[in-house]
């Protein structure tokens, strides 16, 4: 039977019901034998870098010669990027034997629309089976968002627990000060587990502290336990080059094909469990190291195309003021600063699109505002009335087509596509990119 329908279907309720609960995935899992604790797995929570961090975690592993799984969110293209083992992505024959299995554990679901998982835990489960049945040698697997109540806090003992930047984001679901989100995200630390820590706000870091403390899990903190440093960018072949040192490991001139300053961090984090793993008997060449680092590609993240019309491109999925702030950086860093920038923005109607404006509006030219098919997507005469503040209403415009975009930018020197990730699956659909 096929499921694919069915699943993209749940998929249009995947952040409207949400519930800080996790016992019903829970239940599912112990049905089917918890196979979310047959294989090794590290486990990241965090606002931003996520995404990045277990990008890199997992090339590196790859390079090693491991058999590596990895679970993300969301997706761009297909839900099925967010399920791969190596370089393939779970098929749909894959899914659809997953699911079946399920229900032939759970006689009460016969009818798939009985299923009482969100369309998250569903993804989650099917994860946790197809790494189980690979039998995978380590999984990178990455929250949805929050932590404590997120479905693959169903982990047990994961081998470490990354938290990366935490800022605000989801503040509906996960609290409405900074110490309640911490307190979400610090839900994912377990008893004697290692905890690496990006650099944190004063209270998020005290918060994480004594999470950790409290588990008596060893606590390592990026810019005092582990850091990375600035060598070079090389802009021309999209690569940047950074140091990293511990207490134990020292690796130089280490090429990094995710470009900003902010993936320093990102990449002393995975840098530092790969230290955790090699203590755990785990064999890490340095030279796995430069190459997974070099080779990791995590699309919309500053992604640079070059088009023959001789413009530049950039996407980038920030969608939040902390990631926001990240994109402004990277571009006030970048040769692209000489030019003024045209922003095509389309943002949810949740997020701070007030702060995300502001923080772009030095940097731009001109912005395009597309007005997305998708129910979360903020009013575009609400974003052009806030645009308006920093920029003249005749360069100002508003668009529902790329088609007519890309009309309208073929002598714009610099474009950059931001604001959402789901716009930039959209994106990437339509300049048939393939992941």
């Amino acid at each position: 039977m096929n499921y694919i329908p069915w699943l993209n279907k749940l998929a249009e309720k995947e952040y409207t019901n949400q519930n800080p609960d996790i016992s019903n995935i829970k239940k599912e899992l112990a049905r089917l034998g918890n196979p979310q604790d047959k294989f090794p797995a590290v486990h990241i929570a965090g606002t931003n870098g996520k995404g990045s961090t277990a990008c890199m975690i997992y090339e590196i592993l790859k390079q090693a010669g491991f058999s590596v799984g990895i679970y993300t969110s969301p997706h761009l293209l297909t839900f099925r990027e967010r399920i791969r083992i190596n370089n393939s992505l779970i098929t749909e024959n894959e899914v659809n034997e997953i699911i079946g299995f399920y229900l032939k554990k759970n006689k009460q679901y016969e009818n798939v629309q009985n299923c009482p998982l969100t369309y998250f835990e569903i993804l989650t489960l099917m994860a946790f089976v197809h790494f189980s049945w690979q039998k995978v040698d380590i999984a990178v697997i990455e929250t949805g968002l929050g932590g404590k109540f997120d479905a693959t806090n169903t982990i047990k003992k994961p081998l470490a627990s990354l938290i990366t930047p935490v800022d605000f984001d989801h503040t509906e679901l996960l609290g409405k000060t900074i110490t309640a989100i911490a307190k979400e995200k610090a839900g994912i630390i377990k008893k004697g587990v290692p905890v690496i820590s990006a650099a944190q706000e004063d209270a998020v870091l005290q918060t994480i502290a004594k999470t950790a403390k409290n588990h008596k899990s060893e606590l390592y903190v990026y810019g005092k336990d582990f850091k990375c440093f600035y060598v070079d960018t090389d802009w021309a072949n999209k690569c940047q080059y950074i140091s990293y040192n511990d207490k134990k490991h020292f690796y130089t001139n280490v090429p990094l094909s995710l470009l900003g300053r902010h993936q320093l961090m990102n990449a002393a984090m995975a840098l530092k469990f790969m230290g955790i793993l090699q203590e755990e008997g785990y064999e890490i060449a340095e030279n796995a190291i430069h190459k997974g680092l070099r080779s990791a590609y995590w699309p919309a993240r500053f992604e640079i195309i070059n088009q023959r019309t001789g413009n530049t491109l950039i996407i980038d999925g920030a969608h939040n003021p902390h990631g926001t702030a990240t994109l402004a950086a990277t571009l006030k860093d970048s040769p692209f600063k000489k030019s003024r920038i045209t922003f095509v923005m389309s943002i949810m109607k949740e997020k701070n699109y007030r702060k995300m404006i502001q923080l772009l509006s030095g940097l731009a030219k001109k912005v395009i505002l597309f007005k997305m098919n998708n129910p979360r997507a903020a009013d575009v005469n609400i974003l052009r009335n806030n645009w308006k503040r920093y920029l003249s209403p005749s360069n100002i415009r508003i668009e529902s087509s790329f088609k007519d975009i890309f009309g309208l930018i073929k002598k714009d020197q610099v474009v950059c596509f931001t604001g959402s990730l789901y716009f930039c699956g959209e994106l990437l659909k339509y300049l048939k990119r393939k992941i």
